[in-house]
């Protein structure tokens, strides 16, 4: 069956309305919450992570960077406080994730199951707080060590 020039048109013109209301599935999840960031990008601050602390601001988290991509593997050693941690991609894209990481579980360590450029710590909670899922994106500003999610 053969469309008429107006019906085609048409069917374009909604077709583009609605790529245009419909959420993008890198942004959906996203509230667009901004959060400082205590920047880990060397060996030394990696190791220290946020051993020691007793807490950590609810609008602050640690971003662990690295120049190329690594296991990224955390441990509780030290820590005072549950965590929730977020494996990110050199696109800032999620790639893994756990929740409400406790003191307790001090030596086990934990890993993304693929390797990652850059991961988050951050209060427990936060990752439902801010609905993150995988394949979500970050946006990184390292200028003003902003982070939005």
């Amino acid at each position: 069956m053969k469309l008429g020039k107006p019906f085609q048109l048409l069917i374009i013109v909604a077709a583009l309305v609605a790529a245009t209301f419909m959420p993008d599935k890198t942004t959906e999840n996203l509230s667009y919450k901004s959060y400082s960031f205590l920047l880990a990008d060397t060996k030394e601050k990696r190791n220290m992570g946020l051993s020691g602390r007793e807490s950590l601001p609810a609008d602050t988290v640690m971003l662990f960077s690295y120049d190329q991509d690594e296991k990224g593997s955390i441990w509780m050693k030290d820590m005072n406080f549950p965590i929730d941690v977020i494996w990110l991609n050199h696109d800032f894209v999620v790639i893994d994730w756990r929740e409400n990481i406790s003191p307790n579980t001090y030596p086990k360590t934990f890993s993304p199951l693929s390797y990652c450029r850059y991961f988050i710590e951050a209060n427990q909670n936060f990752i439902r707080d801010n609905q993150i899922r995988l394949g979500d994106r970050a946006a990184i500003d390292f200028n003003e060590q902003v982070l939005n999610f």
